[in-house]
Parts: C-alpha cells; sequence; structure tokens
C-alpha cells in the first residue's frame, strides 16, 4: 500500500514539473499544409470549442469534419474546424447568416455576390453537405489529388476550375478565400490555440469497478459502481447491456481517493458513480456490460466488462385437462404452474395453434414454491383459465400452453382432447315443396339446431342472397324434442324479402343455418314464381317552343309483374333524362287489376332538346321492371329549329397583321346556343374563342336565339409561329346540338422577331435584394449592376436599328421589388416566356475571389426545367458559341469559351437564351474597359450582328 502512494507521489510531482515549464516550449506552427496531418483528436476539438463558449450545433460538427476529411481531399480536420470557428462565432454567428443555412464557412451560390448579402449565400440541406462543400473547397484552393470534382460529385457551388492549387497553405487564404490580409493568420492562431489546448488538457480518465471481467451474474439485478472524471466534469453515465441502454448511473458518490490520485478535476472528491437495474427481461448468456460516462462538453469515454448471465430454468406443469380428455361442450378449462427464471410475464392458450386467449396468472401456489426453491413470485406460480371455445368445430384437438418470461424466452407444454358437439339440424317449414306464388315479397318460417349455438341464418333464391332470418323466435316444442341445444328455446326463425327484382319462373330457395363455429347445413325448396305481363301505352309525344327554348312533352302509363323500377326517354338513341313516375291512374288500375302499384302507373316528363339537332326523330320510351326486364315503345316526331349564324368581324378580310397576335371579334348564333367557337389559321387548331360578350344589336336583329344578348365573341392568339405571307383565319361555332357554322377570312402576317434583354441584378432595388458584385481599383468603383444595363441598353439600340422589337427586363431607374434572389431570376424568365420572346439575352459582369481571373464567357443550359420551343437547346448552344468569339474578338478579350451550366436563367427560358459574361470586374484591367462606353458600343454592335446573323441561319 506504501508503494503504490509512493508511485502516486511521483506522477503528481511529475505532472507540476511539467505544468511549471514556460509555454515557449510548446512549438506555435507559423504556416501549415492545408492537406496535412494532425495529431488534435475530435475530443481535442470539441472539448477546445466547448471552453470558447461555443454552441451545441458547433460542437457537433466535430464529429461530420472527423469523419468526412478522408473522402474529401484528405484536408486538415482541424484547420477547417478552426476556419469555421472564425467564419461563424463558433456556431454563434452574429452577421447576415445563422443557423437556418447550415452553412459553416460563408460559401456563397454559383452566381455570388456581396459579402453583406444574405441571398449570395448557399442555403444547404443539411449540415453534412454544408460541411464537405467547405471541405471541397479547401481541397481545391490546395491542389487536392482528384480536384477539381465534376459537378454532380460535390455540394460545393463554386467548384471552380480557376481557384486549383492557389492556396496550398493556411497564410495562402489571405486576399484569396477573404479580401482580409490577416485572414490566414487569424485562423493559424486558433489553430495553434487548439493545438496547445490538445497537448495540455486534462484527459478523461474512467474505471469500471463492478460488475469485474468475466464475473458470474444470477437473478435479474445488475449493480455497477465505478469512477469517472473529465476536464470539464461529468453530465450523465449511462449504463448498456450488449448496447441496449438499461438506465443511467448515479453520480456524485464520495470518492477521495480517485480524488488524491488524480488532483484537480472538477468535482473530483465526488467522482463515483454507482447504479442498480433491473435486467429480467435480458435471456441469460454471456453479456457485455457498457459503461458511457459523458461530459459536460460532449466529449465521451467509455468502459466495458463481460459478463455472463445466469437464470433459473423455466419450468411448467399443465394439470387439466388431462391427455386424451374427452370434453363435450363450448368451454375449455385449463389449470396448471409455472416458473421462469426472469418471471413470468403472461401464459398464452392456443387450441390447434389458434390463440383462445391468456390465462389467469397469481395463483397461490406453496407447494410448487417448496419444491423449487428461488424462482420469482414462486408462491403465485398457479394459473388458470375457462375459455369459449363454441367457434371450434368438434375432433380431435391440441391445446397448447406457452409460458413466456420477462426476457420473451418462452416454453410450452401440450395436451390432446377430443371435443365433442352435437349434431346440427333444421326444417324449413314454409313455403311448402312446389309451392306457386305471384307475391313479389317471400315469406320463411323454420328453426335450426347447432352443437355451437346459430350464429346466422342466410337465405338465397337461386343461389342470389336475399338477406339474413330474424332469429331467437320462441320454439319450446323443439326444444323438448331435441335437449341440451344451445338456445334450444329460441330455436325459431321467420323472414320477409323483397323478391321483386327476380323473373318469372320456377325457383330454389336454400336457407343455410351457421353455427358459431363456422359449419353449415341447409335446407332447400322449390317455388314457382308467377309475374303479370308487363304493359304500357304511349299516348301523347309532342314539341313545344317556349321563348328561345324548345322541349319534347310525354304523357302514358307502364305496369310491371314486379313493379316499375324506371321508364328511360331516348331521342335518337341519345338519352335524353327519366319520366316522372307515380302518377295517378285509377282508370288504367281499374282495367289491369292486381298490378303493383298499378293505381300510380302513369308517367310524364318534359324535356330539352336544346343538345338534339333538327330533322326527324324517333322517340323511344324504355320501362324497366325491379327485376330489370323492360319492354319499349317508339314514335316519330320532327323538331325544327332556327338557322345558325355567324359573322366575322375582326380582322377584315386581306387585312395586314404587323404584330404577333391575331385578335378576332365577332358575332355567332344557333338555336342551341352557341357552346364553343374554335379558331384555326390554315387548318392549325390555335384555340377557342371568348364567349358570352354583349351584342344587343345582335339579338335586336335575330330575336329568340338562345343568349342572343351575350352572342359576340373574342380572342386573341399567338401567330409568332407562322410565316410572313397570307394565311386562312378560319372560325366555327359550334352549337350545343353540335351543329357547326363557319367563316373565313385572308389575312397577310409582316411580324418582327422579338428579343428579350436581361440586364443582370437590381440597380435599384427596393429591399438590397440581387444587387451583384462591386470591386474598386485605383480609386474607381466598379458596381456590376450599372455595367450590365449600360452594356444592355446599348445592345438594346443596337438590334432595334436591324429591325428587331426588343424589350428590357428592367429600366435603367426601375426600382425593384423582389424579396428574394429567386424572386428576381424568376421575374426576368417569367417575362421572356409570359411574351414568348424568340431570344432571351442575360448580360452579366464576371468576378473571382482572386484578381488573376480574366476574359470573357457565355453560359447556356444543356436542359431546360420548362418545355421549350423546337431545336432551342442546339440554338441556344450555337448562339452562345458565336457570341463568345465576339465578345472576345471586339473586346479584345481573353475567351474562356462558351459553356453550358445550370443558371437559372438559362434554364427556366422556353426560348433559346443565352448568358454572356463580359469580362472580370475583379480583374482590373478587364473593369477598366467594361466601364469605357466606346469599348461598349463597340462590343454592344458587335453582339447585335452575330445576332443578326444567327436568326438568317435559323
Amino acid at each position: 500500500m506504501r508503494k503504490h502512494k509512493c508511485k502516486i507521489s511521483i506522477f503528481i510531482l511529475l505532472v507540476f514539473i511539467f505544468s511549471i515549464i514556460p509555454s515557449r516550449f510548446v512549438h506555435a506552427m507559423e504556416n501549415i499544409n492545408i492537406i496535412s496531418k494532425t495529431t488534435i483528436t475530435r475530443e481535442d476539438a470539441r472539448s477546445w470549442a466547448y471552453k470558447r463558449g461555443a454552441t451545441k450545433t458547433f460542437m457537433d460538427l466535430v464529429d461530420l469534419y472527423w469523419d468526412s476529411y478522408e473522402k474529401h481531399g484528405q484536408v486538415n480536420p482541424a484547420i477547417a474546424y478552426v476556419q469555421s470557428a472564425l467564419e461563424t462565432n463558433f456556431g454563434n454567428f452574429g452577421g447576415i447568416l445563422n443557423e437556418s443555412y447550415k452553412n459553416p464557412c460563408g460559401m456563397k451560390n454559383t452566381v455570388g455576390g456581396g459579402d453583406d448579402d444574405a441571398n449570395a449565400h448557399h442555403k444547404f440541406n443539411s449540415w453534412s453537405d454544408g460541411v464537405t462543400a467547405h471541405l471541397d473547397h479547401l481541397a481545391l484552393y490546395a491542389g487536392g489529388k482528384g480536384y477539381p470534382k465534376g459537378k454532380n460529385e460535390t455540394n460545393d457551388a463554386r467548384h471552380f476550375a480557376g481557384i486549383y492549387g492557389i492556396a496550398p497553405k493556411v497564410l495562402d487564404l489571405s486576399s484569396n478565400w477573404a479580401s482580409s490580409k490577416s485572414y490566414g493568420k487569424d485562423i493559424i492562431d486558433l489553430y495553434n490555440e487548439l493545438d496547445h489546448f490538445s497537448k495540455t488538457r486534462k484527459k478523461s480518465k474512467m474505471n469500471l469497478e463492478k460488475p469485474s471481467e468475466s464475473l458470474k451474474i444470477e437473478g435479474n439485478t445488475l449493480k455497477v459502481t465505478g469512477w469517472v472524471l473529465q476536464g470539464f466534469g461529468v453530465k450523465e453515465v449511462k449504463i448498456y447491456l450488449d448496447n441496449e441502454y438499461i438506465g443511467n448511473a448515479q453520480l456524485g458518490i464520495k470518492r477521495a481517493d480517485v480524488n488524491k490520485a488524480f488532483s484537480n478535476y472538477p468535482n473530483g472528491e465526488n467522482s463515483g458513480f454507482a447504479g442498480e437495474f433491473n435486467i429480467n427481461h435480458v435471456t441469460p448468456g454471456k453479456k457485455i456490460v457498457k459503461a458511457e460516462a459523458i461530459g459536460n462538453d460532449g466529449t465521451i469515454i467509455t468502459r466495458t466488462a463481460r459478463i455472463t448471465l445466469e437464470k433459473k430454468p423455466a419450468k411448467m406443469n399443465l394439470e387439466a385437462p388431462k391427455q386424451n380428455l374427452v370434453i363435450e361442450g363450448n368451454t375449455l378449462n385449463i389449470k396448471g404452474w409455472a416458473l421462469h427464471g426472469s418471471e413470468v410475464k403472461e401464459i398464452k392458450v392456443y387450441l390447434n395453434n389458434e390463440y383462445v386467449g391468456n390465462a389467469n396468472l397469481g395463483i397461490k401456489r406453496f407447494d410448487v414454491n417448496r419444491v423449487f426453491k428461488g424462482y420469482p413470485n414462486g408462491e403465485n406460480s398457479g394459473f388458470s383459465g375457462e375459455f369459449n371455445i363454441s367457434h371450434i368445430t368438434p375432433g380431435e384437438k391440441i391445446i397448447k400452453v406457452e409460458v413466456i418470461g420477462k426476457d420473451n424466452s418462452v416454453i410450452s407444454q401440450n395436451s390432446k382432447i377430443n371435443l365433442k358437439k352435437k349434431p346440427a339440424k333444421m326444417n324449413l317449414e314454409a313455403p311448402k315443396q312446389n309451392f306457386t306464388t305471384d307475391n313479389n315479397t317471400l315469406s320463411i318460417k323454420g328453426w335450426a339446431l347447432h352443437g355451437s349455438g346459430v350464429k346466422e341464418i342466410k337465405v338465397y333464391l337461386d343461389n342470389n342472397f336475399v338477406g339474413n332470418a330474424n332469429l331467437g323466435i320462441d320454439r319450446p316444442d323443439v326444444n323438448k324434442v331435441f335437449k341440451d341445444y344451445p338456445n334450444g328455446k329460441k330455436s325459431g326463425f321467420t323472414g320477409e324479402f323483397n323478391i321483386s327484382n327476380f323473373t318469372a319462373g320456377q325457383k330454389t330457395i336454400k336457407v343455410e343455418a351457421i353455427g358459431n363455429d363456422g359449419s353449415k347445413i341447409n335446407f332447400l325448396s322449390k317455388i314457382n314464381l308467377k309475374k303479370k305481363p308487363a304493359k304500357m301505352n304511349f299516348e301523347k309525344s309532342i314539341i313545344t317552343v317556349e321563348g328561345n327554348k324548345t322541349y319534347l312533352n310525354i304523357l302514358g302509363w307502364a305496369l310491371h309483374g314486379s313493379g316499375v323500377k324506371e321508364i328511360k326517354v331516348y331521342a335518337d338513341n341519345n338519352y335524353l333524362g327519366n319520366a316522372n313516375l307515380g302518377i295517378d291512374r285509377q282508370d288504367v288500375n281499374r282495367t289491369f287489376k292486381g298490378y303493383l302499384n298499378g293505381e300510380k302507373s302513369g308517367f310524364n316528363g318534359k324535356f330539352d332538346m336544346q343538345f338534339i339537332a333538327p330533322g326527324t326523330k324517333s322517340i323511344k320510351i324504355e320501362v324497366i321492371g325491379n327485376d330489370n326486364t323492360k319492354i319499349t315503345r317508339t314514335s316519330q316526331l320532327v323538331l325544327k329549329k332556327k338557322i345558325a349564324k355567324i359573322n366575322l368581324e375582326n380582322p377584315v378580310d386581306a387585312t395586314t397583321l404587323k404584330g404577333r397576335t391575331l385578335k378576332i371579334k365577332g358575332w355567332a348564333l344557333n338555336d342551341s346556343g352557341v357552346k364553343e367557337v374554335k379558331v384555326y389559321v390554315d387548318n392549325n387548331y390555335l384555340g377557342s374563342a371568348n364567349l358570352n360578350i354583349d351584342r344587343v344589336d345582335v339579338n335586336k336583329a335575330f330575336p329568340n336565339y338562345i343568349n342572343g344578348n351575350k352572342s359576340g365573341f373574342t380572342g386573341e392568339f399567338d401567330v409568332s409561329n407562322f410565316a410572313r405571307g397570307y394565311h386562312k383565319v378560319k372560325i366555327i361555332a359550334i352549337g350545343n346540338d353540335n351543329t357547326t357554322k363557319e367563316m373565313s377570312k385572308l389575312i397577310k402576317l409582316n411580324h418582327k422577331k422579338f428579343i428579350v434583354i436581361d440586364p443582370g441584378h437590381n440597380t435599384n432595388p427596393a429591399y438590397r435584394v440581387d444587387t451583384g458584385s462591386s470591386f474598386s481599383h485605383n480609386g474607381n468603383l466598379y458596381k456590376e449592376c450599372e455595367l450590365n444595363m449600360e452594356l444592355a441598353v446599348k445592345l438594346r439600340d443596337e438590334l432595334s436599328k436591324l429591325g428587331y422589337e426588343v424589350v428590357l427586363t428592367q429600366s435603367p431607374f426601375q426600382t425593384t421589388y423582389d424579396k428574394t434572389v429567386v424572386d428576381s431570376l424568376d421575374r426576368r424568365t417569367s417575362l421572356a416566356n409570359d411574351l414568348k420572346a424568340d431570344l432571351f439575352i442575360s448580360v452579366h459582369h464576371n468576378e473571382f475571389e482572386s484578381i488573376m481571373a480574366y476574359g470573357t464567357e457565355t453560359w447556356y443550359s444543356d436542359f431546360r426545367e420548362v418545355p421549350c420551343s423546337g431545336n432551342a437547346i442546339e440554338s441556344s448552344e450555337a448562339l452562345a458559341k458565336a457570341l463568345a468569339d465576339t465578345l472576345a474578338k471586339s473586346g479584345n478579350f481573353y475567351n474562356r469559351g462558351a459553356k453550358s451550366g445550370r443558371l437559372y436563367v438559362t434554364r427556366k427560358a422556353s426560348m433559346p437564351s443565352v448568358l454572356i459574361e463580359a469580362g472580370f470586374l475583379s480583374n482590373p484591367n478587364d473593369a477598366t474597359k467594361a466601364a469605357d462606353e466606346n469599348h461598349q458600343r463597340r462590343v454592344a454592335n458587335a453582339l447585335a450582328h452575330t445576332v443578326d446573323n444567327w436568326f438568317k441561319e435559323n
């Protein structure tokens, strides 16, 4: 013991000596490779972040950085983590971003923007996406192997090949990653602070004292003791058994010995933990106990011990029913006892593997407890149960009693029994065999007995189910003859069923008695069903005109042996509707007696003929009985209507249309009302005109047409897809009866090509949204939004001179009210799409973190998110390549070429679309040229002629 104390004293002395060595012996790094190894652990980083007041979210990012760095360029995870700490203020943010962006390092969108523009920054779907994008961006800067990645291989929105390898060391990030010249040193200082902390912080210590390794435990209680020390104090100790959480240990147990051996830990004198845990749900066998200590800083330390868990073997005895017992009736009684090392949770009872219920537990069995000592709840180990088995068919059965312990282990015992039940009996007393009836109601009467009791009685006519009989009718006579059947005194049944839906003829009645055990018996009886012949008289059918409406009026009567279900009315086999039934016809009832509902056998109806074309019509009356048999009558009549009329007032015949929109105006009349007016050019359907336009003049000239006051029509239709020259406009007015009237006019098309030019970003935003980038060189400020507008206006003017119709997405001094960048982008493409432009050009200037990037480029999309016209994708690529050459040549720029990308304004446009980047404002030379008015005019003129040539070729 004295030797042990001596060793501890020497250890403490050495710790003290090293603690007073001056900090100059700790090597501080002046620079470090971004792609490098580190001895700093995730526990070091988490504990350091906690010390620096980090949020829990930021502390949790430790695992993402250390789990991800190997697959993302082998970037030193500690460098990335301290850079994130610098950018996010240890997750506390405070700038324009917050946690909702899941952006750990101020990463921007593809289009970029100012540091003070929240919409310029990327909003990631998850922190994992944000961390991997950060690591990929660092690996790209550092020239990592396998970089740059493809556009679908990284979450980094600004993964540009031009920055590959520009910052292999941390200090190189100054003026590259950020404009600050001290940016790299700030990261190095934080890295050195973390590195020093990792070498000097108090490491976690822990000992699991009980259970000891390889201990055998018998029973249902696990006792745990030990101690734990952590640099920032212990938050909790979780206990697991085979990785199943079973509870938290109690903290704060006095451990002066531990505190003496390892001094200066928070709460060291109370570093012990202990706990007792119920493990009756755990099966016996080899197990692993794990104690997991979690510090206030989120760091974790664990200790494990292997144990062997032993429990008493389960036992049971099914005392009743005895093997091969004969049981007569519908009740099963069981009795027995059961013991289980984990205690009995429940006992399930099965008959032929069908679950019938749970036994009652807790029956006193002191005899069992005396014989088998030490079992949980042994003195109450008895069980019993009484189960209704009326639903079980008779025969040899196997009872299985299943005992389930609280650890879910199972033992069972089987016993065979022979189940007997009284034979089923029944009698159908009415109707008698071969009974003849012309009634639409079937009445039955009889009795039925079943060893399991009668559950229901079903009645069928020719195997068609007609209903269930009423049960529980008093039959003491039956009970007297056939004793001891379940519910024998109430064994009678009766029923009345509507059979009007059955046709006449010989029928078979089947009465089926079903027992509670599902077994059946049935009784058959034949009857002869007679029905009176169907009759009808179609007394009247006339056409009447009321105002501008035409009607068919009918009158008559109908009789049917099954009763009349409905009467349908047709004109030339076009269904008009159902006649009204139930009209008083006492005269018919007196003449044809005994028909169902004969006194109400009349029918009538009034039907709108608006949708029926004029001419000789066949009127059909179809009488349908409840048994679905039919009789019909037909008559002929002539339907007359006023002649349809139409007039196309605009366009005037042989007129020349200079615009891209065909405007039509006119009126149409049809005695059935006008359903639709279709518009065609050269037999190509353009759409339907708008109806219900006020035309009181037409109604006055041609009165009594349906909707004559609203007979006007108008419409506007895009004809930009039609070539210049003469075309035939045809209008077809379609009536509600599908009759048509048409009229044609000749027009000449002479329209211009239509171009939308988009000055990128907003020059005068109401909400400071989408303002674009800005750079200062030699005391001059270059704003992208203003330079975009200047070049766009000049390009518009040059294209207008060449005869094109041009619209800007925003005027030079227009106030814009976009609330997000997406709103801004959508406004631009929506305008072009709504105007059905022939071409969309978005004007931009480029930017980069480094001044080394220069030159011009163009962008197009090789796919679209909206339906696009013809060969819009191929045309966009061809124009982008031509404009890329023109930009570079006319402005004396380095040509970066035409590129395919997923830019919003090119993938959301339905026509050919191109985005031009007319130089890098981050480059002093490019910026100077971009701001020169003569340069702008020269470039705009060259671009306009390239567009003109492209249109001529396409």
